[in-house]
C-alpha cells in the first residue's frame, strides 16, 4: 500500500454538454501511463447495459437509471459518488496516480465527498479544477454535427442524444453545475478555458494552464501509449 502523501493527483474537467470534456480528458491522460480518465456518464451508460467492469461499486436500479439517462437528469449523487470514489481507491492501489474526471463533480454533495476523499490512509490528493467554456450555439452545433455523423455511419446513439435530452443536460449545467463551480472558484483555483477552438488548441491551453509539458509531435515510428506492449 502507498503511504507517501501527495502521490495522488485529481484533475476535474467540467463544462456544458458538447464542450469537449471527455475528449480533452482522454487526450490529457493519454500522455501519462499512470493516468486514468473517469467519465461518470460513460460509467453509468455501461452499468445500465450490464457492461461495467465496476458493477460491484455501483448500487443503482437499472430501470430507473436508464430512465434518468434518457431524460438527461441528474442521478442519485451519493450513489454515483460511492462508485467514482470506489474506482479511484481501487485503481490507486493498482498503480494509477492521476485521475482525470470528465464532467464530475456536478453538484455540491459530490464535490464535498471528493474534497474529503483519501485513496489510502493519510494520502491527501492534489486537486485541479477546470471548466471548458463554449457558447450555447456552439455546443448545440457540435451536438447536432455529432448526431448527424453517427447516424451517417450507422452508429448507435446515446439514449439522451435527442434535442430534449441535450437541452435537459444544458439546463443541469447552467442551473446546477456552473453555480456550484463558481461558489468554490476561489477555494479550488478554478480555471476557465475557452474551448471554442480546435481540439488541439484547447488541449494546448489546458496543458498550459495546468502547468503540464506541451504536447510534442511523436517521433516517426513511435506508438501511442495504449498500443505499447
Amino acid at each position: 500500500m502507498r503511504s507517501v502523501a501527495g502521490n495522488c493527483k485529481i484533475i476535474s474537467i467540467n463544462g456544458a454538454p458538447a464542450s469537449g470534456k471527455d475528449t480533452q480528458a482522454e487526450i490529457l491522460a493519454n500522455r501519462n501511463p499512470t493516468a486514468m480518465v473517469i467519465s461518470p456518464g460513460q460509467l453509468l451508460r455501461d452499468f445500465s447495459k450490464g457492461k461495467s467492469m465496476y458493477a460491484d461499486l455501483f448500487d443503482f436500479d437499472v430501470q430507473q437509471l436508464s430512465l434518468d439517462l434518457e431524460n438527461g437528469a441528474l442521478v442519485d449523487g451519493e450513489k454515483l459518488s460511492d462508485g467514482v470514489l470506489g474506482i479511484m481507491k481501487r485503481e490507486f492501489e493498482n498503480g494509477i496516480d492521476t485521475f482525470v474526471l470528465a464532467g464530475w463533480p456536478r453538484e455540491e454533495r459530490s464535490y464535498s465527498r471528493l474534497m474529503r476523499f483519501e485513496p489510502a490512509p493519510d494520502e491527501r490528493p492534489t486537486f485541479q479544477f477546470v471548466c471548458l467554456i463554449v457558447s450555447d450555439d456552439e455546443a448545440r452545433s457540435r451536438f447536432e454535427r455529432r448526431v448527424r455523423g453517427m447516424k451517417r455511419l450507422g452508429e448507435n446513439l446515446r439514449s439522451d442524444d435527442t434535442p430534449e435530452g441535450f437541452q435537459a443536460r444544458m439546463d443541469v449545467f447552467r442551473n446546477r453545475t456552473l453555480p456550484h463551480l463558481n461558489i468554490h472558484a476561489d477555494e479550488t483555483g478554478l480555471i476557465f478555458i475557452n474551448a471554442e477552438g480546435s481540439r488541439k488548441q484547447t488541449q494546448a491551453e489546458l496543458r498550459k494552464e495546468l502547468h503540464l509539458d506541451p504536447v510534442r509531435p511523436r517521433v516517426e515510428g513511435s506508438l501511442p501509449l495504449q498500443a505499447r506492449k
